[in-house]
């Protein structure tokens, strides 16, 4: 069966943080995981993104912000999570 969304929220707001299986840790290392991507050129925050839509600088505002906050959390999906998983076996 599906979820859906009125299930997830239950379920996030009837499951502890502790039980999330992500770690602050987990998040630091991917932090960090990012901000080489970034630096290696395999994420990238202008009009000639990787990704499979590709949206105009001018439109999302990333490219202002990503030496602050980072990329947004769909280019780093699409740039570094979805190649990573695939290869590694899309597991």
């Amino acid at each position: 069966t599906r979820w859906n969304t009125s299930l997830a929220i239950v379920l996030h707001e009837t499951v502890r943080a502790d039980r999330w299986c992500v770690t602050r840790r987990d998040l630091q290392d991917l932090s960090m995981e990012v901000l080489n991507a970034m630096q290696n050129g395999r994420i990238v925050t202008d009009s000639h993104t990787r990704s499979t839509v590709q949206v105009p600088v001018e439109d999302s505002e990333e490219s202002e912000d990503d030496e602050v906050f980072g990329p947004s959390i769909y280019t780093v999906n699409e740039q570094y999570i979805k190649p990573v998983t695939a290869e590694a076996g899309k597991m």
